[in-house]
């Protein structure tokens, strides 16, 4: 048998797009106590044409 040794990356941070219509950066949500969305980062990028 032979041993493995698991690497953990650390995380890096969010790419920022400067393009964005919306953006968002740790985003937290909460219903009442509920805690719906914990940490979210969200671009939301400009519709693309259809011409």
């Amino acid at each position: 048998m032979t041993a493995q040794t698991s690497v953990l990356e650390s995380p890096t941070a969010p790419k920022i797009s400067t393009t964005a219509k919306f953006s968002a950066r740790d985003l937290h949500l909460h219903y009442g106590d509920f805690e719906a969305l914990k940490g979210v980062n969200i671009d939301i990028q400009p519709a693309k044409s259809r011409l």
